[in-house]
């Protein structure tokens, strides 16, 4: 996925005021990158993964601006208080996704945003997907850990054999 694809997924959902915010399974940084690029220059963001190498890469070019965790979002982190999260293509490799959001929204202030971006299907393709939640299984578990005002930002297509990936946000009501 390019850069400016994924700013498009993300963008609508995130603010145009400094605020704080982490990347949960940042991967390589993409997302990363385009929530540094769409937040104000005052914006931090905390980019959390369990290999953060690309993460160390990225951070040369933000110093300021990007604090790079090395750790697991399903243990716990440390983090302060957020006013958003996304979650990109890392969600699908949680089984038992209710108690997962439920410690990480811990993390995110009341009426903070959650982004997902994931793969828009409910059928495995293990090693790679091995727990995928399409959008409509997400409307469905959103109601359950508190967010609120849920709406789909946007899809692009899969390379990956699935129709679409789409994003989504909620409003963190606890």
């Amino acid at each position: 996925m390019e850069l400016a694809t994924a700013i498009s997924l993300i963008q609508t959902g995130i603010p145009n005021k400094a605020e704080v915010w982490a990347d949960l399974g940042a991967g390589t940084g993409l997302f990363t990158r385009a929530l540094l690029e769409i937040l104000p220059e005052e914006g931090l963001v905390h980019a959390l993964d369990k290999s953060p190498r690309y993460l160390y890469d990225l951070w040369r070019g933000y110093k300021n601006r990007l604090i790079v965790h090395d750790g697991d979002f399903i243990k716990e982190m440390e983090l302060p208080k957020l006013d958003g999260i996304v979650m990109a293509n890392a969600l699908h490799y949680v089984r038992e996704k209710r108690s997962v959001l439920n410690h990480i929204l811990s993390y995110l202030k009341p009426k903070g945003t959650f982004i997902l971006v994931e793969y828009d299907t409910d059928s495995p393709n293990p090693p790679w997907v091995p727990y995928p939640i399409s959008r409509n299984s997400w409307k469905n578990l959103c109601k359950q850990v508190g967010l609120e005002e849920v709406e789909v930002l946007g899809q692009t297509p899969s390379r990956y054999g699935y129709q679409y990936i789409y994003s989504s946000s909620g409003i963190f009501c606890p």
